[in-house]
């Protein structure tokens, strides 16, 4: 005689894997978001700015 435990433990249909997780920037930047990515893009020209602006003002 079967125990019920031991079958709902190993009934395949219950069993779930675990999703893999994406990776690749794709969906990064979906759940990032268009705001969320121009707002770094922007960050990241200003950095550029201010170190090219730095650079210029002391002479290097």
């Amino acid at each position: 005689m079967k125990s019920c435990c031991k079958e709902a433990l190993s009934n395949p249909e219950t069993e779930q894997e675990p999703q893999k997780k994406k990776r690749g920037i794709i969906p990064w930047l979906k759940r990032l978001g268009v705001v969320g990515f121009l707002f770094f893009l922007f960050k990241g020209i200003a950095w550029l700015v201010v170190f090219w602006g730095g650079a210029r003002f002391l002479g290097c």
